[in-house]
């Protein structure tokens, strides 16, 4: 039994010794939450979703953008923006990123501007086809594109969540724990973007004011 409890502790020691020293792909840093204020004021449960029903959509849709033509959109997993009628149901396939859309909405040209995790900040025609409008910035390479809101005079401000980790390991983001999300800016007319503000932990969404309140 000692031989037995002498082995365990020594392999223990051992494995500690290791995961101390094995390098990692984090750094974290501590970070300390503010209060959970539960289901009150603008969180409180609102009671029109009690008449919701379900439209089924395919793999984890993410934003929902209301079309010119009255349709809604929505980026899938694989890649796929679909458009469906919210009263029947019925989906159609409206263009394919070849990346992973998450925000999206639709400009006063009738484009749908689209934050594309993998590809970048994007414009999709009204015959679906695509064209890059930012993946870097000052030549170094825009991290997960996340979500985005156009401005009255047409600005597109959307977010970077994270300059350290791609979609698929946004979670060590979370564990790791830095600021290294970006806001940006990109005007179309002029086709420059800049940062707004840096500093941020996870960028994830971006809303402006309301217009009847601009």
């Amino acid at each position: 039994m000692k031989r037995l409890l002498a082995g365990a502790s020594i392999g223990l020691v051992v494995l500690l010794a290791v995961l101390l020293s094995w390098p990692g792909p984090i750094d974290p840093v501590a970070w300390e939450p503010e209060p959970d204020r539960g289901l009150v004021g603008g969180f409180a449960e609102p009671l029109a979703m009690e008449q919701a029903r379900r439209i089924e959509l395919g793999q984890a849709p993410e934003d929902v953008a209301l079309g010119p033509d009255g349709a809604l959109y929505t980026g899938l997993l694989d890649g796929r923006i679909i458009r469906f009628n919210p009263v029947s149901g019925q989906q159609t396939l409206f263009a394919d990123t070849g990346g992973r859309p998450l925000g999206m909405q639709f400009d006063a040209g009738g484009r749908l501007i689209v934050a594309d995790a993998a590809r970048g900040l994007l414009a999709v025609s009204t015959e679906g086809s695509i064209a890059v409008l930012v993946d870097s910035h000052n030549g170094q390479r825009l991290g997960l594109i996340d979500d985005l809101d156009i401005a009255d005079d047409g600005t597109i401000w959307f977010s970077s969540a994270t300059q350290r980790f791609p979609l698929g390991n946004y979670l060590l983001d979370f564990l790791e724990g830095r600021a290294t999300g970006l806001l940006l800016a990109h005007d179309p007319a002029t086709g420059q973007t800049r940062v707004a503000l840096d500093g941020l932990r996870f960028a994830n969404g971006v809303a402006l004011p309301c217009r009847e309140s601009r």
